[in-house]
């Protein structure tokens, strides 16, 4: 019971700190997914700049609600998968103290399942956030989208209905293999890095 209470408040405070984050990664979101996506070469700033003098700074939140609920739910599987797997390891029986070295295996596996966690529980999101923040540019053969031709923007539920509609359910998840090999590699080295570092700044903490 004290597990599970654990865990739903890891998710939740995952959660909310990821919500946090939505004042900067979703302009932060917006710019890059344009400076990928755009057909001339374009900094990043001069982007920023453009979409500010055309729409004012609201512009460069556009896709935010989706970034919102990217970041909050991807954030509270990523700490929660993370607490789930380590709670999930044996622990030593010969009365040997953890170490770095030791704990290896198990901060890296544990790092690098939350990292592709977080992705699965939130790719389609990803995939329609990118839409709706790149529609109105002339990338057509990428997105299968109408680009300049569509004056009205359009939603992400509408967005989404005609990505299913004219590429069925596969189009939200083209990349994920990728995306999941390079959220385990990363992940699990951030997680290793972090557990080293805390054990020398907190050595008290650690038997």
């Amino acid at each position: 019971m004290g597990t599970k209470n654990s865990l739903s408040a890891t998710w939740v405070a995952g959660a909310i700190g990821g919500l946090a984050t939505w004042v900067v990664s979703a302009p932060t979101e917006f710019v890059k997914c344009r400076a990928q996506a755009a057909p001339t070469s374009l900094s990043s700033f001069d982007i920023a700049k453009s979409v500010v003098k055309e729409k004012g700074v609201k512009g460069l939140y556009t896709g935010g609600t989706v970034t919102a609920l990217r970041d909050s739910i991807g954030y509270g599987f990523y700490f929660w998968t993370y607490q789930l797997m380590s709670s999930m390891w044996p622990a030593a029986q010969d009365g040997t103290t953890s170490s770095v070295l030791s704990d290896a295996p198990k901060v890296l596996l544990s790092g690098g399942i939350a990292g592709m966690a977080t992705w699965a529980s939130v790719f389609p999101l990803d995939v329609i956030k990118t839409r709706v923040q790149i529609q109105d540019l002339e990338i057509t053969p990428l997105l299968g989208n109408q680009g300049a031709e569509q004056k009205k923007p359009r939603g992400a539920w509408q967005l989404t209905i005609e990505a299913y509609r004219h590429h069925g359910w596969k189009v939200f998840f083209r990349g994920f293999g990728v995306c999941c090999a390079r959220a385990f590699v990363v992940n699990a080295a951030q997680w290793a890095v972090y557990e080293a570092v805390m054990r020398e700044l907190q050595p008290t903490k650690f038997p």
